[in-house]
């Protein structure tokens, strides 16, 4: 847990030294780390900050156990462990929440307990004798109750009498966890992969447990599971055959589907910006993220990517629909209506054709740093391509062309099928495999160069 401690106490200590909150009967910032849905359309979080479970529908929030304490010398509540009415009662360290029997059960992590919240009061539901440490994670199958038992490397199952026994063991940090369809779902932190436990027998889904040292080494990489590689993930919930995580070192949410490894969210996002994802909910089709960054839950769509101008029965759209999943396009607003457009017919200028390169390469490996030496006289260094073009300058892919005299990046020109094979025929040597080349010169299309770029990534195992 050392890493995993690591990200939460750094996250307080930055929180601490810019919000203060006094001691009222309400918080003034929310830190949401746990979250679950209510049934009436709001949330139940855990605030991690003001050490309270809150009920709310992410702009107002309501307290339904634990009393905000007074400040300490940081300026942060401090956390106590105290049961009682539920707006008497304190907590240390209330990490996750789920719902259990008549209401909710939450972890609360620096007292070593488990807590209970129903009927108006806070009541203790493992004790210290259950000899938890550092519990965070939490889930139910509907009668058991689950609990990721980071600081003992362990989940510990309470079923319905009360009892304790060890479900799993010999897990690194156990953080985020969740039930689906007779499986349990982890999140081994501290090793940087993703788990399955089925009847106690424990198998990874994916990731990649490389020691440095006493720590494991995280990173960012999509593709075949096996492959992929996270940095320290801590939150986990499955739907339909598919795994979301939040990839909480890489600040993202990655998704795990048909063996293979794809980023949804992370930090370069226009928007929301990811900055410590952990809890996970969902809310119809919508993902619900609980960023401890964030006062409010962000919610974000699953569904898959359409376009308003391509129909279920174009040949192409599988192609189009693995761009978008690989975050390669984005497709384009419609100026009226605002719905995405692919426009396939459309040719691609070398500016965006590099963007999309550049994207591929983020698919690859999300820690790449898209940026590089500018050697342009066309490019200022402060167009949305520029970063891109300078990456790519810098990479080998992109060589420019010369115009009296002078290096020119020449963005805003229609790329022809010479220059696009260039580019691949480069980025698909830097992967160990061979470009297909286009068998046209007229001014390349969107869907040509999507489609170029996907079949590289294929070749490459991706």
């Amino acid at each position: 847990m050392k890493r995993s401690l690591a990200l939460l106490l750094s996250a307080a200590l930055i929180l601490c030294s810019c919000v203060f909150v006094s001691a009222a009967d309400a918080p003034t910032s929310v830190r949401p780390s746990g979250i679950c849905e209510a049934g009436d359309g709001s949330y139940i979080i855990t605030d991690v900050f003001n050490k309270q479970v809150l009920k709310g529908n992410g702009t107002s929030w309501t307290v339904i156990a634990g009393k905000l304490a007074p400040a300490g010398a940081s300026g942060e509540p401090n956390g106590l462990y105290i049961d009682g009415k539920a707006d008497e009662a304190y907590f240390a360290l209330p990490w996750d929440v789920v719902p259990f029997m008549e209401g909710y059960a939450v972890s609360d992590a620096e007292a070593n307990v488990v807590r209970y919240v129903a009927g108006g009061t806070v009541q203790t539901l493992i004790t210290t004798k259950g000899g938890l440490n550092y519990p965070t994670g939490l889930a139910t199958d509907g009668e058991n109750l689950y609990v990721a038992d980071s600081g003992n490397d362990r989940i510990v199952k309470m079923d319905k009498n009360g009892s304790l026994s060890v479900y799993a063991s010999k897990i690194s940090g156990p953080t985020g966890i969740c039930w689906s369809d007779g499986a349990l779902y982890v999140c081994e932190t501290d090793k940087n992969r993703v788990l399955c436990v089925t009847e106690g027998k424990v198998k990874v889904v994916a990731g990649i447990a490389t020691a440095d040292g006493d720590e494991y080494e995280g990173g960012y990489v999509n593709g075949s599971a096996d492959a992929a590689l996270f940095d320290h993930p801590m939150g986990v919930i499955a739907k339909d055959d598919v795994i979301y995580v939040s990839d909480t070192g890489n600040m993202a949410i990655r998704k795990i589907s048909a063996g293979m490894v794809t980023t949804l969210l992370d930090a370069s996002d226009v928007g929301y910006k990811a900055a410590e994802p952990r809890g996970l909910a969902f809310n119809g089709a919508d993902l619900v993220i609980a960023d401890v960054y964030y006062p409010y839950p962000v919610a974000m769509s699953t569904s898959q990517t359409s376009f308003a101008d391509v129909k279920a029965d174009d040949p192409a759209l599988p192609v189009m629909q693995k761009a978008a999943q690989y975050r390669i396009i984005q497709g384009w607003p419609d100026p009226k209506t605002g719905e995405l457009r692919f426009m396939a017919d459309t040719p691609v200028t070398r500016a965006q054709f590099v963007t999309m390169l550049s994207r591929a390469q983020l698919f690859i490996d999300g820690q790449t740093v898209i940026n590089g030496a500018n050697v342009y006289a066309d490019v200022k260094g402060t167009e949305w391509f520029a970063k891109a073009i300078n990456w790519a300058t810098d990479a080998g892919y992109m060589l420019g062309k010369l115009r009296n005299g002078e290096r020119i990046a020449d963005p805003g020109s229609l790329l022809k099928a010479s220059e696009i094979d260039l580019f691949l025929d480069r980025f698909a040597a830097s992967l160990g495999v061979e470009n297909e080349h286009l068998e046209t010169e007229s001014p390349v299309t969107r869907l040509q160069a999507v489609d170029g770029l996907l079949k590289v990534l294929e070749k490459a195992g991706y």
